[in-house]
């Protein structure tokens, strides 16, 4: 928060940027940063659910191959 407050005063007292300049500069200084943390949330967020028996034995179906549509299957897995 600091740098972009820092960068705000720079962008605000440039003498060689017009004022058009000015304010996309200063939209993006104050914006940039909040996309960044949505474009990222997800690489950051832990997964911290509990790992149960029906969610384990889902996964398991899933990666043995077949046809899924419900999440029965066909032509593969254990059940």
């Amino acid at each position: 928060m600091r740098y972009t407050i820092n960068a705000q005063k720079v962008v605000s007292s440039a003498l060689v940027l017009s004022k058009r300049q000015k304010i996309l500069n200063s939209i993006l200084i104050w914006t940039i940063p909040f996309v960044w943390y949505y474009l990222m949330k997800d690489f950051i967020r832990i997964d911290r659910r509990t790992m149960t028996k029906k969610r384990r034995d889902r996964l398991i179906r899933k990666q043995s191959g077949g046809f899924y549509e419900s999440g029965l299957g066909h032509g593969g897995g254990t059940g």
